[in-house]
């Protein structure tokens, strides 16, 4: 730890990150952790976050790790952790005991799984550049909630244009429809739109009596007949 926060001092210094006072950012409560290391960075004043991420990409070069950044909104410390391994031997396996609206995206740099709330963040982009893992990534998804959720509990509108590997969940009872071309892609988000706004008014009236606000608030008060999770 003493050495990798002497490093640290250097890199600050060849960066030239200091005040006018001659501060820096300073490591806090540094900690080894299995893939690489966990610590507090101190935002002193004329220094912030977003100068510490302009130089994200020298810092991690000078390492030979990924770093990461995350801080609250009123707080003046750095969550930052420095990966420098990963898990290598790990193998797929559904999560199980998952509720229909909680998302598996695959497993984190200390090997444990992340899993999304998406009541809390109904929208899921994944990005990255050829072969890097979009596909496993969603093969992760769609996995986890078919083992996890039947048929009443899970409904799967599934649009791929360009490629065709999602194919593999078009027979899943899940799936209510698959869509591999433009017409078929319209003729499914005009359905979806029909169901949303029909949901939109079956909860209209519990949300003006400030009993629900979304459709899992809505299954609570209607037991019988519940509103499944949709992708």
């Amino acid at each position: 730890i003493a050495k990798f926060e002497k490093k640290w001092i250097s890199l600050m210094a060849n960066l030239g990150l200091y005040n006018k006072i001659k501060q820096t950012y300073s490591l806090n409560k540094t900690q080894v952790t299995e893939y690489g290391y966990r610590s507090l960075i101190l935002i002193v004043d004329g220094l912030s976050l977003e100068k510490l991420e302009s130089n994200r990409e020298y810092i991690q070069d000078s390492y030979g790790c990924m770093c990461v950044f995350n801080k609250n909104k009123r707080s003046n410390l750095i969550n930052a952790e420095f990966i420098l391994k990963t898990p290598t031997n790990l193998k797929f396996k559904p999560i199980e005991k998952l509720n229909p609206w909680e998302v598996y995206l695959g497993n984190g740099y200390s090997g444990e799984p992340i899993i999304v709330d998406m009541l809390k963040w109904p929208h899921c982009l994944i990005t990255d550049g050829t072969r890097s893992g979009k596909s496993k990534m969603t093969d992760c998804i769609l996995t986890s909630l078919i083992t996890n959720c039947s048929e009443k509990d899970l409904e799967l509108y599934l649009i791929q244009v360009a490629k065709s590997d999602l194919v593999l969940y078009e027979d899943v009872k899940q799936c209510r429809a698959f869509a591999d071309d433009l017409e078929k892609s319209l003729v499914v988000l005009s359905h979806l739109e029909e169901i949303m706004n029909e949901r939109n008014d079956t909860i209209r009236p519990y949300r003006k009596q400030a009993k629900a606000d979304n459709y899992q608030d809505y299954n609570k008060i209607n037991a019988i007949d519940k509103m499944s999770t949709i992708y």
